[in-house]
């Protein structure tokens, strides 16, 4: 075979690709993303244990066992909405129906499967960075320190967190397809991405809106759009499904949505407290402070992307990323915002809320690999040094989630192991005598 040595990456000397990262920082990179994989790799086993908890059993095994019972597939339980609120499960139940059913009931196995998606996940990370510029394979070491977070499924819900990790998949899968020229393929394949994320939970629905904005083609130079076809489809299908879903919308849920609360302090307090929820701060007000900076960093990065330097192309898919959090916090809002005692800090809102985390840290070192292109003078000095302060301030803040991530899911282990002690053959004492403090609480 001959080799066209034209085609092959230039070294320098210190063994610095021209495309990319010396192979050493390579293996730093690779050696700390697979500390953070390994650690919640090593968290889901530790914990593991057979016995389904709270909403694992509406979600995933009451219909299977009326199934088993009643030898009669029940159809109306399995395309229901979760209890009385709005989240449509069907894909979820797709998912974990075949190990329920003929694995005799064991979910225990699920934990590896939270693993597999949060893995590829991951991976649709590294081809977007891959895609945007090569010089940001580093980011890898925080994203992965956000989504292998032990925090975001410390409940030890077994089922419950599938609906949660299956619309990032389909979003970031939909954002990396719909970033490339549109064609038939690929819109296809994004618009089941799309459907699968909606009937995931409810939040999945922004999968839509990062479609919608994605096929947007303007032809600045001849000031008319192009490629509108592919906009046109997307957006019959956005109505179709948006009709399919409403049609399943409960008229007796437990939440309505409540537009009004959306224009008051404790809903713009919800919204900042959801953004921030992949931290865990002692005090609620820390959680908004952070919340807040962190729209007000946004803010700046949209701001320098599309109207200083008028690049967007080299920023949407990060942009998304923005919108994605945004928007799942909004809709979280509208549902929950105005419930007694939620406050938009529960961990299993992270799959979805740390698109924003992530979506700022790509962005703010695209700011810095611009800014050190050019002579840098005072201001862009100060501006590059708290641009990097932002950057450690995100890992700084994981350390306390990671200390409460492990401290909940031994709590919930031992919760479960006593759960699961009063259905065993030998309960102890507790169960008989004080039923409802062990089953209830």
């Amino acid at each position: 075979m001959i080799v066209d040595k034209k085609s092959q990456p230039q070294v320098t000397k210190s063994g610095v690709s021209v495309f990319g990262i010396d192979n050493r920082n390579k293996i730093i990179i690779l050696a700390l993303v697979g500390f953070f994989a390994s650690q919640k790799f090593y968290f889901k086993t530790l914990y593991q244990i057979n016995f389904p908890y709270d909403i694992d059993f509406s979600l995933g095994i009451d219909y299977v066992y009326t199934y088993v019972k009643t030898g009669v597939f029940p159809f109306d339980e399995f395309i229901a909405p979760f209890s009385v609120s709005v989240h449509q499960l069907i894909f979820q139940r797709l998912i974990t129906f075949p190990n329920v059913f003929f694995n005799a009931f064991d979910v225990a196995n699920f934990v590896y499967l939270h693993w597999g998606l949060e893995s590829v996940a991951l991976f649709l990370i590294f081809l977007l960075l891959k895609r945007t510029n090569p010089k940001l394979y580093w980011l890898l070491i925080p994203i992965s320190a956000f989504i292998y977070s032990p925090l975001q499924d410390s409940g030890n819900h077994l089922i419950g967190m599938i609906m949660w990790l299956l619309p990032p998949v389909s979003i970031i899968g939909i954002i990396y397809l719909l970033d490339k020229k549109p064609s038939l393929k690929l819109l296809s394949l994004s618009i089941c991405l799309a459907i699968a994320s909606t009937f995931s939970t409810i939040i999945g629905i922004v999968a839509w809106l990062v479609g919608i904005i994605c096929l947007i083609k303007f032809d600045s130079h001849h000031k008319k759009w192009i490629e509108k076809k592919w906009l046109v489809i997307w957006i019959t299908c956005t109505i179709i499904t948006g009709l399919i879903f409403y049609s399943q919308f409960p008229k007796d849920a437990a939440t309505q949505p409540n537009f009004s609360f959306l224009f008051t302090y404790d809903g713009f307090a919800f919204l900042a407290t959801f953004i921030s929820s992949a931290f865990r701060l002692k005090y609620h007000f820390l959680m908004v402070l952070v919340g807040s900076i962190s729209l007000i960093l946004g803010s700046f990065c949209v701001y320098y992307f599309t109207i200083y330097k008028k690049n967007l192309k080299i920023a949407l898919p990060w942009l998304l990323f923005l919108l994605v959090g945004v928007g799942g916090g909004l809709v979280t809002d509208l549902g929950r915002g105005d419930l007694p005692l939620h406050y938009g800090n529960e961990p299993y809102y992270i799959p979805i809320s740390q698109f924003f985390q992530i979506g700022l840290l790509a962005l703010i070192s695209l700011i810095i690999l611009d800014i050190k292109k050019c002579p840098l003078h005072t201001q862009k000095k100060i501006l590059l040094y708290f641009l990097i302060a932002v950057i450690i301030g995100h890992m700084i803040l994981l350390i306390p989630s990671y200390y409460a991530g492990w401290l909940r899911g031994d709590h919930y282990f031992q919760l479960k192991t006593e759960y699961a002690n009063c259905y065993s053959l030998s309960p102890e004492l507790d169960c008989i005598k004080k039923p409802s403090d062990i089953l209830l609480r």
